[in-house]
């Protein structure tokens, strides 16, 4: 990880979120004696930053100024170490993008030399106090400080954030690529990402994801779903815990046995609230669609495994209809 002068310019604690500037950039490097060779460079030899975290850019305010004005500024760039000719972008992101929106052919460039640990470093400045990152992006830029050096526990300290701030993103990374769209669409999911994330095939998290981006399910209904799904099962197949109704479904799938609408029904004591019963309904709903989506991309192969579940559906539908 970079040490000393160089970090202590920019890289402090700031919980005010902040956009590094290219004075800051400078500055990074102005106590360094950096041979640099002023060169225009055609635009589409010109490559991101590596370490870049971010994926998605707002150049609306710079692409109208460029229209009128040109491209007044100049890039900083290094040589592509892995293809000659080309050059990898250390800072400016945005201006490069909305040139290429502009259609400029040549940028003014500074051609100078920088390793994979500044580049890095960069990366993170950039990065690590803006306040307009997606979870994704962040997460990114987490893991990047922490190939940098970091702990968890130092960057914690670093954003002023807790560690479970930092674990969260950090978890997404790792996420299938279903449940790190559902957190692209909805950045409120991302807690919940994390316990849809323990489903191991997608036709099961499907429902939940579902759930979860139309807004009927929450993080504590995914949390127990989730929960009763994976819950250690009997020799006989039937979970240890106790199960909601719907796992009463699947545990007569199992059996080819449907039981009694009383079978299935948890006392709770207290009547529940209109509000309760809409969202208890909708988690139940959820699981259902979570058993028929396992079903669909898993169906019963042998003439007994489609009989066992051909007698529960009969069995279960004219119970179904009695609720209606």
């Amino acid at each position: 990880m970079a040490s000393g002068s160089k970090r202590s310019k920019f890289m402090t604690r700031d919980a005010r979120p902040r956009m590094a500037t290219d004075e800051d950039f400078a500055a990074l490097f102005s106590e360094v004696d950096l041979p640099i060779i002023a060169q225009d460079i055609p635009i589409e030899r010109i490559k991101p930053n590596p370490y870049q975290p971010r994926t998605e850019f707002d150049v609306s305010d710079l692409v109208d100024g460029m229209r009128v004005h040109g491209f007044t500024s100049r890039l900083r760039v290094r040589r592509d170490p892995d293809e000659n000719g080309y050059f990898q972008l250390v800072y400016g992101e945005r201006r490069l993008r909305a040139a290429q929106v502009v259609g400029i052919p040549l940028i003014p460039c500074d051609i100078a030399t920088h390793t994979d640990e500044e580049m890095r470093e960069l990366a993170l400045t950039e990065n690590l106090n803006r306040a307009d990152l997606s979870p994704i992006e962040e997460a990114r830029a987490f893991q990047l400080a922490l190939d940098a050096g970091y702990t968890v526990r130092s960057l914690a300290e670093r954003v002023s954030k807790d560690k479970g701030y930092i674990e969260n993103r950090l978890a997404v990374l790792k996420a299938p690529p279903d449940v790190q769209d559902m957190v692209r669409q909805r950045d409120d999911t991302l807690r919940a990402a994390r316990e849809i994330a323990k489903l191991p095939d997608e036709a099961e998290r499907r429902p939940l994801v579902a759930g979860l981006l139309d807004g009927s399910l929450r993080k504590a209904d995914v949390t127990e779903i989730v929960r009763e799904r994976l819950a250690p099962t009997t020799s006989f197949g039937a979970a240890t815990l106790e199960q909601d109704d719907i796992a009463g479904l699947d545990r007569e799938v199992q059996h080819g046995v449907p039981a009694s609408p009383s079978s299935v029904r948890r006392t709770t004591g207290a009547e529940p609230t209109e509000q309760q019963y809409s969202r208890r309904l909708d988690r139940d709903i959820s699981q259902v669609q979570m058993i028929f989506e396992r079903w669909r991309a898993h169906p019963p192969e042998s003439s007994t495994e489609r009989a066992k579940l051909t007698a529960c559906l009969d069995a279960l539908i004219p119970q179904f209809e009695e609720l209606l």
